[in-house]
């Protein structure tokens, strides 16, 4: 059985993917399916380029940032534009 292998190139894709229109409404029904109220997290538990945390606003109206995980890097060191 062979690794999967996640470098570069598969951060690019999932980063080009993650920028398409259909999937940036996703990201705006869900967040406004939860409805977060001030006094409320939202936990993302996962991995990849930070789309979810920035549409997430903390108490103070900001989103908090990830943590980082290990053997991510190449998605956690690619930047993330925000939704428009």
């Amino acid at each position: 059985m062979s690794m999967l292998q996640f470098d570069e190139d598969a951060a690019r894709n999932i980063q080009r993917v993650y920028s398409t229109p259909d999937v940036v409404q996703q990201r705006a029904e869900v967040l406004a399916l939860l409805a977060p109220r001030p006094g409320e997290r939202i936990l993302d538990v996962g991995s990849g380029p930070g789309f979810w945390w920035r549409r997430w606003p903390t108490p103070s109206g900001r989103a908090a940032p990830p943590r980082r995980v290990p053997g991510d890097r190449p998605v956690a060191d690619s930047p993330v534009q925000p939704d428009p």
